[in-house]
């Protein structure tokens, strides 16, 4: 087992499942930035989530809540869009001061990281 509460259900180590009839599991959030195997996680809890609706309870954290952005972001029409890669006014819980743009994130990283040499940008 791999805790008091969920062990695997599989040997191949792709699903989990309770040990026992009446536990209940909460995520604090933050599954993403962890390192390599961040979505086969996020995965395993969907799927923890979707076997057990009444018994998984998933937090959204403030990193998981940051990724939420991308979707809109990486659009071809966003990143060719001065207006969309200024934009300082999100995420909206940062200070402005603190808060990066999409085109400051192109600016500082290398292209191997995305930044602005990436040709997606």
């Amino acid at each position: 087992a791999i805790s008091k509460v969920l062990e695997w259900a599989d040997a191949r180590k792709t699903k989990l499942r309770f040990q026992n009839g009446d536990d209940c599991f909460v995520f604090g959030g933050d599954s993403q930035d962890k390192g390599i195997g961040d979505i086969r996680f996020t995965k395993m809890m969907l799927v923890l989530k979707k076997d057990y609706p009444d018994r998984v309870q998933l937090i959204i954290g403030n990193r998981d809540a940051n990724k939420l952005r991308l979707t809109s972001e990486l659009q071809e029409h966003c990143i060719k869009d001065d207006k969309v890669l200024t934009d300082a006014s999100f995420p909206y819980w940062d200070p402005p001061d603190k808060r990066v743009t999409p085109q400051m994130f192109l600016d500082k990283n290398a292209p191997e990281n995305g930044g602005s040499q990436n040709n997606a940008a």
